[in-house]
């Protein structure tokens, strides 16, 4: 069987392609999912994405017998029966996929329950019911459905009242699936469309809007004819499923490859550093770069004068929207010898000893963190649950954030750094994200303390040494990355010691190694959500130092560049993408990174038309 699926609206297409994590929800009284279908679909699944769980109901199940007026005990009985027909074969396919501990990636509802983010969509839904004719008449409409299918006859109204339970159960998942379990973006798929869920799409219930970064869409298995050729596992390039690996060799790219297991680098960089070591590569935005993958290739674009960081021109490279890298005068947007006058502003502060006085704060956030992850949800999301929130707690509290701005403060923090927003939303947060520096520099501005960095800034204003521009911009700056960047360390760096239990065990017996266990995982960037990119671009009309100005956006181990490559005396666009993604790897140091974020090596060129992706910080670097 083939296997096709239906995004539900354009943004559930990109967050689908992105492939970051799929949650296949399972019904015991739909026909549809036998267990070859179950075994096809989740094997697909585990093909297709990064991270595969699959939803059945616990208990909920047995609603529908207790409406007809079987007795609770039989009814749930009845019902695990059933489920666990379900559950077997989709163990079975994890399994064969090679997903490490299947059982914990097959939920029940009655496990997912606990959960804050779904008992707070829960109470909303039930609200929501009592308050909402529309609402109150689509999960009716739902509930006899269920019911229809489930006892083969229409029910009576009585019956369709008493298995509300399980409808209004559903409904989180048709919110905020990445809320619930712990993901930045999720893609709920069941077998047949649902009134219910395109009303919540539509913003029929406003306090039922899906989520950012939540999609749904619907799964078809099609029938192989008889004498066809034999499907493998694959990918889906959009919403059809295609059966065999890209071809390397020629025609171009998409953008994001496959991660390997465990958010290892994609497998098809080995096979084009040895097959095509330039390839055009054609981003979600439409856009074409070339892809460079191997080291000497990716030095030599990095180190080539003629490339600019000011991404302000209007025709600079952009993945989504205009984001704080249009923002003039901040350090990311400068070039030397602009961006040493600024850095050397943020350098003392950043250096060991005064890092090393951060250590008390960074140990009572972390231990309060484990403190909840231990009460919390087992298993538990690494990221979602500590790594993110440590970072964005300590970003905080470096750069000294009131309690009353940071709500707003990580609300623009995850649009800025969220590749699938809309160009509109992006924009709309650039705007917000500049009036938050701009308000917190004039609040400091009476008494500003030169011990931490907005401080800093803000005394270099005063004594000339950096423009209103410079001061404003590199505070944004601050606000974005100052977090970003060691999220994907902290999660890559535990992962890597609990695939390794040996040295693990070596680590906890000699506290002295931790150093040597740490330093690798800091310039990795894997594990976590994608980070803002650094770009680098040319403008040969606007030449810099005598040289033409380019721009780049810097990746990890490989360049994009124009799908049309210009000659060697052109000044050829670039940009490299810093962002993270599953698979990223360590990369060279650069002689122009700046403060508070992991550089790479790596450059990358626009087209004239360039457009804007967030890309593996080890991953190749993208010439436009």
């Amino acid at each position: 069987m083939t296997v096709s699926v239906e995004p539900l609206t354009e943004d559930c297409r990109r967050v689908l392609e992105f492939g970051e994590c799929i949650l296949v929800g399972l019904s015991p009284y739909n026909s549809f999912f036998r267990p070859a279908a179950v075994e096809t679909l989740v094997g697909w699944a585990a093909a297709r994405f990064d991270r595969v769980e699959v939803l059945l109901p616990g208990f909920e199940a047995a609603y529908a017998d207790i409406a007809a007026g079987r007795p609770p005990r039989d009814a749930v009985r009845s019902a695990l029966r059933a489920v666990q027909q379900l559950r077997t074969p989709a163990r079975r396919a994890l399994a064969a996929a090679g997903r490490p501990d299947p059982d914990a990636l097959v939920h029940t509802w009655t496990r997912l329950v606990t959960r804050p983010r779904y008992r707070e969509l829960r109470a909303l839904a039930e609200h929501a019911y009592r308050t909402s004719p529309e609402l109150r008449a689509l999960c009716d409409e739902t509930s006899r459905e269920g019911l229809v299918s489930a006892l083969g006859r229409e029910p009576t109204p009585d019956e369709v009242a008493r298995n509300l339970g399980y409808v209004l159960a559903e409904v989180p998942f048709f919110v905020d699936v990445p809320g619930i379990i712990g993901a930045q973006t999720a893609v709920f798929v069941y077998s047949r469309p649902s009134p219910l869920v395109e009303a919540l799409f539509a913003g029929v219930v406003p306090e039922l809007t899906p989520a950012r970064g939540h999609a749904s869409a619907v799964v078809r298995l099609t029938p192989v004819a008889r004498g066809g050729p034999p499907l493998r596992r694959h990918a889906v390039d959009g919403a059809a499923a295609t059966p065999r690996e890209p071809d390397v060799t020629q025609g171009v790219l998409r953008w994001p490859l496959p991660s390997g297991e465990h958010g290892t680098p994609p497998p098809l960089f080995a096979r084009l550093r040895a097959e095509r070591p330039v390839c055009p590569l054609e981003m979600p935005s439409g856009h074409r770069m070339w892809l460079l993958t191997r080291r000497d290739d990716i030095l030599r674009a990095a180190a080539d004068p003629r490339f600019s960081r000011d991404l302000t021109d209007p025709g600079a490279p952009r993945i989504a929207g205009d984001d704080f890298n249009t923002i003039p005068g901040g350090i990311f947007n400068l070039d030397p010898p602009a961006h040493t006058r600024v850095r050397r502003i943020l350098q003392p502060l950043y250096q060991r000893g005064q890092v090393e006085a951060m250590r008390p704060m960074i140990a009572a956030h972390a231990a309060e963190l484990l403190d909840g992850m231990d009460a919390g949800p087992n298993p538990a999301d690494l990221v979602a649950a500590y790594a993110s929130p440590l970072a964005l707690r300590v970003s905080c509290e470096v750069l000294r954030i009131p309690l009353e701005q940071r709500r707003t403060y990580l609300s623009l923090f995850r649009t800025q750094t969220d590749y699938t927003a809309d160009p509109a939303e992006i924009g709309a947060s650039t705007e917000a994200i500049t009036a938050l520096s701009a308000s917190i520099v004039a609040d400091r501005q009476g008494r500003p303390d030169p011990g931490e960095p907005v401080g800093a800034l803000i005394l270099a204003h005063h004594d000339g040494v950096i423009s209103r521009d410079e001061l404003v911009g590199t505070v944004t700056y601050l606000l974005v990355t100052g977090a970003d960047p060691v999220i994907g360390p902290l999660a890559t760096g535990t992962l890597t010691l609990l695939r390794h239990p040996d040295q693990l065990a070596e680590v906890l017996a000699d506290p002295g190694l931790w150093p040597a266990a740490v330093s690798p995982s800091r310039t990795s960037r894997s594990g976590a959500s994608p980070s803002a990119p650094v770009r680098r671009w040319s403008r040969p009309s606007s030449p810099r130092s005598g040289t033409p100005s380019t721009s780049a956006t810097r990746t990890a181990s490989g360049c994009a560049a124009p799908a049309t490559p210009p000659p060697a005396s052109a000044t050829a666009p670039i940009t490299a993408s810093g962002r993270r993604s599953p698979g990223s790897t360590s990369r060279p140091r650069s002689r122009r990174s700046s403060p508070g974020t992991p550089t790479s090596a790596s450059r990358c060129a626009p087209t004239t038309s360039p457009g804007r992706r967030r890309c593996s910080s080890r991953a190749p670097l993208f010439c436009r």
